[in-house]
């Protein structure tokens, strides 16, 4: 619409702009100067909490999550997941997809293996880390336990 000269402004509503981007940094303790920074001068983990509270403020019933807490220092990592648990404990699905196997089985229901693109077991989180790591490496007979 710019380069039809058209301003954009008119066609937003600057007042809820501002009140949901104000609520998402009180609401997810996103810090920043003030509502009016942009997204690319935030750390990383403040840009993963905007992103996250963004998905959930918008009401989404299902949220996928592609390693959520990947470069994040620890506590930034623990916000992270306990914004996703809280979501999945309010009825929500959340579709995890993280090489990291701690994360997977503290914030999953299943886990789903896949190797070459195919998946070769879901298994309950609780499953040994040995059998988890046979599946990952295409081990379809997994019967061993240690």
């Amino acid at each position: 619409l710019r380069w039809l000269s058209i301003d954009i402004k008119v066609f937003r509503n600057e007042k809820e702009i501002d009140k949901f981007c104000n609520d998402a940094i009180e609401k997810f303790n996103i810090v920043v100067p003030n509502g009016y920074t942009l997204a690319n001068n935030l750390s990383g983990g403040n840009l993963q909490k905007l992103m996250l509270a963004r998905e959930i403020m918008r009401g989404t019933t299902v949220l996928i999550a592609s390693q959520p807490t990947r470069g994040l220092d620890v506590g930034a990592a623990e916000y992270v997941r306990t914004c996703l648990l809280k979501h999945k404990e309010r009825g929500n699905a959340i579709l995890l997809i993280s090489e990291d196997l701690d994360e997977l089985k503290m914030l999953s229901d299943r886990i789903a293996v896949m190797y070459e693109g195919e998946i070769l077991g879901i298994l309950p989180p609780d499953t040994n880390m040995y059998k988890i790591g046979l599946l990952m490496g295409g081990t379809r007979n997994t019967s061993r336990e240690t």
